[in-house]
């Protein structure tokens, strides 16, 4: 009778697992699948620290504004999906953007999330096979944004998907289209910048009486969001004026001024004026006039509210049409002794290859001095934006002490591991120094680094 009784228990246990097994429903795990933007150059940069920065199209009462940056078409970012998806899981509650840092961000703009770091935006187009949203609702200035397409989203038989991460980089604003598949470059970083006087000597003395500091021009080429990196006044007023030298030729866009202040209340700017030239020995008064920054722009159009997204001041020139130049003049037209404050000035040209500076090395090793004999490598870091328009011209000479030319290399040079480069090796032991110059082409020469030059020891 127990034995019975055991073995009946034992068979209805069995028919348990059975009933169970049958009614419980069977967990599927998550599926590959592929994201990749629709743009190759984004897709290609994807996968760095900042991705690729792209155009912002911003909506003002004046019309759209972009900033500097890889123009993609109409200023859409599209991803694309290998498989259909179920567009109703397709939405920003799901597909999650982040931003890299809060500096900068008024920390009462309803579309950040300081805690989290998400940035509240609307997709622009949504299908079965892709995903878009519009610059213009990221968040405006030189940030990294994190596109993340989270398990909530699933394919059209209702797979989740394993958590996929894009990321891509928006520029500053300025006030020009430029062209697509080009990008708008500011050209003035890190380039020579110096304060003269009227009559185009070099200023010894601050607004204050003191002795001015030629050393200091260089950080103002650096953007220093809401710092007086240089000092006050450092644009001066009446006749003296500082001289951006560019280091090439370009079509310039666009000319910026970032304010040295981060009070929303300050307000003793003054209008700047904006003048250029090709010309090394030119001052501003012999300099071609572009237009006047009017005082007023750090509220009307440069500093953006919360709610819009914006951050920090700045001014721009907005030239009707491009102007070619190589140096650019900034006056403050007040007819007091205080000049302008700024902490950085930006010029934005349209390019189509971003070149670095020019370095060299010798036998592997890093020089800033002729070296003597041996294998010299001269190269530049290069982007390349556009399709085909990576390649230039690289020439090397040595010179001897009275400046003759001892060995010359030339070259056609592509983009190769990010870079342009050109090997010569010097044999010739009366030779002194070294000199390398990038060019575009020899039908149209075209200055596209500052050159080189590697003086004697």
């Amino acid at each position: 009778m127990k034995r019975t009784f055991k073995k009946s228990l034992i068979i209805l246990f069995a028919l348990a697992v059975v009933m169970m097994t049958m009614v419980m429903p069977t967990v599927s795990a998550n599926t590959d699948v592929a994201i990749t933007f629709d743009t190759e150059a984004m897709e290609n940069a994807s996968g760095t620290e900042t991705g690729l920065r792209v155009t912002n199209l911003y909506p003002t009462a004046s019309g759209r504004e972009s900033v500097e940056g890889y123009h993609i078409k109409n200023g859409v970012i599209k991803f694309n999906f290998d498989q259909a998806m179920d567009e109703s899981t397709l939405t920003p509650e799901n597909i999650k953007v982040k931003l890299a840092s809060s500096s900068y961000i008024n920390p009462a703009n309803p579309k950040f999330d300081a805690n989290t770091m998400e940035w509240t935006y609307e997709p622009y187009e949504v299908t079965s096979t892709s995903y878009s949203i519009s610059i213009a609702d990221m968040c405006e200035g030189t940030m990294v944004h994190t596109v993340i397409f989270t398990s909530g989203v699933k394919t059209a038989d209702g797979t989740p998907i394993n958590e996929v991460s894009k990321k891509f980089q928006t520029g500053r604003i300025v006030t020009t289209q430029g062209t697509e598949g080009k990008s708008l470059m500011d050209v003035a970083h890190k380039k020579d910048i110096k304060r003269y006087e009227s009559d185009g000597t070099l200023s010894t003395l601050a607004s204050d009486g003191t002795a001015y500091n030629q050393s200091k021009n260089n950080l103002m080429v650096d953007y220093a969001p809401n710092i007086d990196q240089v000092g006050a006044h450092f644009i001066p007023a009446k006749d003296a004026y500082v001289k951006i030298d560019l280091g090439n030729y370009y079509s310039i866009y666009d000319v910026v001024i970032y304010s040295a202040w981060g009070d929303e209340d300050f307000r003793a700017h003054k209008p700047v004026a904006v003048a250029y030239s090709n010309d090394p020995a030119a001052t501003f008064s012999s300099a071609n006039s572009v237009g006047t920054m009017a005082a007023n722009q750090y509220k009307s159009s440069g500093r953006l509210e919360a709610s819009d997204g914006g951050r920090g001041y700045s001014r721009y020139l907005s030239p009707a049409t491009p102007f070619r130049a190589r140096y650019i003049f900034l006056r403050a037209t007040n007819t007091g002794d205080t000049g302008e404050s700024a902490s950085s000035i930006k010029v934005i040209a349209d390019v189509d290859t971003d070149y670095g500076e020019l370095t060299a090395k010798k036998d592997g090793s890093a020089v800033s001095k002729f070296a003597g004999t041996g294998t010299y490598e001269v190269s530049a870091p290069a982007t390349e934006n556009k399709a085909g328009s990576g390649g230039a011209y690289m020439i090397i000479a040595g010179f001897d002490a009275n400046g003759i030319v001892t060995k010359i290399e030339c070259s056609e040079v592509s983009v190769s591991g990010g870079k342009v480069s050109l090997t010569t090796t010097i044999e010739n032991a009366n030779t002194k120094s070294l000199k390398a110059i990038l060019i575009k082409s020899f039908s149209e020469p075209q200055m596209l680094t500052d050159a080189l030059i590697l003086p004697a020891q």
